[in-house]
């Protein structure tokens, strides 16, 4: 951060998966003095509620820029819609679920390193969120053809050339215990049974 303020470069900072932490680290926006003139916090309620495709976030920073950013999404987008607004406040005043969800996700990560681990398949674990990126190049280093085989056998995983890392796949492991326990035994019997 100090590289920022020294260059006069803007900080970005997206704290949408903040809360979902499965280690303690400091949020992005706790930054040193002299750069938060120059730091925007984006942040919704799509990962840490679990309420994607509501559409509902925020964004923070200087006066001027906020202002800006306003007056430009009032004429490219609409507005968030009453009830997505009204279930978004309930989310962030309520009790909060946030370790509930945490806990739920490190019980389904585990579960995903139960069954792809012995595949050799989980590098790096995450520190939060709920997404793992198996790498699957020592099946077919074109991660498109591992997806599409896969998706023959009824397990929906996302080439990771998408998101950057090719050679691997994206994971969502934020879906019911059952279903994604039927999921994961399908992907390791689709690879074990890869060169036959």
């Amino acid at each position: 951060m100090a590289w920022a303020a020294d260059h006069d470069v803007w900080i970005v900072s997206d704290e949408t998966y903040v809360d979902l932490g499965f280690r303690s680290v400091p949020a992005p926006s706790l930054v040193e003095p002299g750069v938060t003139d120059r730091l925007v916090t984006v942040g919704s309620v799509s990962k840490s509620y679990a309420m994607t495709g509501w559409r509902v976030g925020w964004m923070s920073g200087p006066k001027k820029v906020i202002d800006t950013a306003t007056a430009i999404q009032s004429h490219t987008t609409s507005n968030v819609g009453r009830v997505a607004q009204k279930a978004a406040l309930a989310a962030l005043t309520g009790p909060d679920v946030r370790a509930g969800f945490r806990t739920v996700l490190r019980e389904r990560l585990s579960l995903c390193e139960s069954v792809l681990g012995p595949l050799g398949l989980i590098r790096t674990r995450p520190d939060g969120g709920f997404y793992i990126f198996p790498d699957v190049r020592r099946f077919d280093p074109d991660d498109v053809t591992v997806a599409d085989r896969l998706l023959n056998a009824g397990v929906i995983a996302v080439p990771g050339t998408s998101f950057g890392t090719p050679g691997h796949l994206r994971l969502s492991f934020a879906v019911e215990e059952e279903q994604l326990r039927r999921g994961l035994l399908t992907m390791a019997t689709v690879l074990n049974d890869w060169g036959n």
